[in-house]
């Protein structure tokens, strides 16, 4: 919806006018005047799911593929078959998230997930020191 304000004669006051957006011809193109037309929303929503999808797809499948380097020593080139494990795997757990229609179950699940990486980042920490000391002669 399009809104314009005019003025009132008698009170002074602005009055608010909605008008329904019409479609696009040659004299608005021509004018430079573009009124978007009621589609162009829905465009909008499925390019952002479209999107959003991919993004998933793509952050699922660097993460089976990560994850099955990581399971066979960090090999560079794992299997077909460990990448699809993963990714079952990941996609079950995703599954599992949406299903459980609950927040505070999704919660608990990151934070099991992530618990690893507490005692990644404490190793990490401890190593960081230890190099410093030693780059520092202490």
């Amino acid at each position: 919806m399009v809104t314009s304000a005019n003025s009132c004669p008698q009170t002074g006051r602005l009055s608010y006018k909605s008008e329904r957006p019409r479609a696009i011809d040659a004299d608005d193109v021509h004018s430079g005047v573009v009124v978007p037309d009621e589609t162009a929303g829905d465009v909008r929503r499925v390019d952002i799911v479209v999107a959003a999808f991919l993004f998933i797809i793509t952050s699922v499948v660097s993460a089976a593929y990560v994850l099955a380097m990581f399971s066979l020593g960090g090999d560079l080139n794992p299997s077909t078959k460990v990448k699809l494990a993963w990714g079952v795997v990941l996609g079950a757990l995703g599954l599992v998230m949406i299903l459980s229609d609950s927040v505070d179950a999704v919660k608990s699940i990151i934070a099991l997930g992530a618990m690893p990486f507490v005692f990644i980042v404490l190793l990490l920490t401890v190593c960081l020191l230890k190099a410093l000391k030693r780059e520092t002669g202490g």
